[in-house]
């Protein structure tokens, strides 16, 4: 991750589309049904070795990852996703989203959590991921990586990524 740099608003939402988008591409190429080992492993290992995302993931800025990771969290929520036991993170991102959703269906988890009860927002978990440099961000990436497959897994009609 680029964390010499400190990044304008603009800067910041196109890195998170930008990763969105090549991990779309990478989770999509990587789909049942494309030829290969289509595990959710394999599929993993596909998304983390995805050369234009590993270009990406070595410019891209913490804040955009941690927007990244929010919004990946919340669009596998949308899709159906509900657990992720491959990486211990990503479920607890899941399950944080989880919470605001039930609670607010409309919340944009970026913003200040809903009113009710004291809980972390995912954003804060996922700033925790974006931002921790004792771990590489390999860790970060396939976080990451996790969601985005679940994601496309469950938007193919495979609830939870099965």
């Amino acid at each position: 991750m680029n964390r010499d740099e400190i990044p304008d608003v603009t800067t910041v939402t196109l890195q998170t589309m930008e990763a969105l988008s090549v991990a779309n591409r990478a989770s999509t190429a990587a789909v049942p049904g494309s030829g290969g080992d289509t595990s959710r492993a394999a599929m993993i290992d596909y998304v983390m070795g995805y050369e234009p995302l590993r270009e990406l993931w070595a410019r891209i800025t913490p804040e955009a990852v941690r927007d990244a990771l929010s919004s990946a969290a919340r669009i596998a929520v949308k899709a159906g996703v509900t657990t992720s036991p491959e990486n211990e993170n990503a479920d607890t991102l899941l399950t944080m989203v989880r919470a605001v959703l039930v609670s607010e269906p409309d919340h944009l988890i970026v913003n200040d959590p809903p009113q009710g009860p004291p809980r972390t927002p995912p954003h804060v978990f996922a700033s925790s991921l974006a931002f921790d440099r004792l771990d590489p961000d390999d860790v970060t990436l396939r976080v990451f990586a996790v969601l985005s497959v679940l994601r496309t897994r469950a938007m193919m009609g495979q609830p939870g990524g099965v």
